[in-house]
């Protein structure tokens, strides 16, 4: 996938609870109803099976869906699970959480939600959605926050090119679970365990919602993140809230040669900037 951002989350979120309506029903996977597989799932396969009785997932029930990667997986488009019965999606942040384990090879995988642009074409938020699964067997919980409030998304198309596009918020939105591509899992025999995912409305990760402007600038660039005009001290954290570096600034242009990514830039303790480098 062209131009691809990995947001892997090793770390387990600690007692976070939240009363907010998860957009996402039959999300233990207990059943089948609702989950349409894709009609053009020709290479990969996806199926609910039951929880192996050796990796057992705490609260898990006894169902999980798993991805079987084991061919050439040319685009994200072929290989997915569908699910229709949505509740109603507005521009505002939501949190998106999972739990998955891999097992034989490290995979790309994607969560993501799916509205459509004005033109009434599917646009899918790759730009959030997709993550790394490690082939060691075990279970991790995983959080991204999904910043819609400008109703814009880096989204894909079916030829996996990612772009910045507007959701039409008045059209029906779908989710789906699927093997990210290109990716050329032949012979790899990768499986992915997916359980519990919740999106749920507000930003239940932790990390402080994003300012909208700052008294300076902030922004991505080929060289980097660039921060210019602020004074005092700027910390960067991943998308998932883990710390990549603080440092104390003096108001003039700085560049921080970080890999590509999406980023949180919080100013001086306070308000903090969502970033794409």
């Amino acid at each position: 996938m062209k131009n691809k951002l990995l947001l892997f989350s090793v770390f387990l979120l600690a007692g976070i609870t939240s009363n907010a309506q998860n957009l996402i029903t039959n999300s233990d996977f207990e059943s089948s109803d609702g989950w349409v597989v894709a009609s053009q799932m020709v290479r990969g396969d996806a199926a609910i099976v039951d929880h192996s009785p050796d990796f057992p997932l705490e609260n898990g029930g006894n169902k999980t869906m798993r991805l079987h990667g084991n061919s050439n997986i040319l685009t994200t488009a072929k290989t997915y699970y569908r699910r229709d019965e949505m509740a109603t999606v507005e521009k505002q942040v939501y949190t998106l959480t999972f739990w998955a384990r891999g097992k034989n090879a490290d995979m790309d995988i994607y969560l993501a939600l799916v509205g459509k642009n004005t033109a009434g074409a599917n646009k899918v938020d790759l730009g959030n959605g997709v993550f790394t699964i490690p082939a060691d067997d075990v279970w991790r919980k995983y959080t991204k926050v999904l910043d819609y409030s400008s109703g814009k998304v880096v989204a894909g198309t079916v030829t996996d090119v990612l772009a910045e596009t507007e959701w039409d918020f008045t059209q029906p939105f779908t989710f789906r679970i699927g093997i990210a591509g290109p990716q050329n899992m032949s012979d790899k025999d990768a499986y992915v365990f997916i359980d519990n995912v919740s999106i749920e409305a507000g930003n239940t990760s932790g990390i402080k919602s994003y300012g909208e402007n700052c008294n300076g600038e902030i922004y991505g660039s080929s060289s980097g993140i660039v921060v210019n005009g602020i004074e005092g001290k700027v910390s960067f954290y991943t998308a998932t809230g883990n710390l990549v570096k603080s440092v104390y600034l003096d108001g003039t242009l700085s560049t921080f040669d970080l890999p590509q990514g999406v980023y949180l830039v919080q100013v001086n303790e306070g308000k903090v900037y969502r970033v794409i480098r």
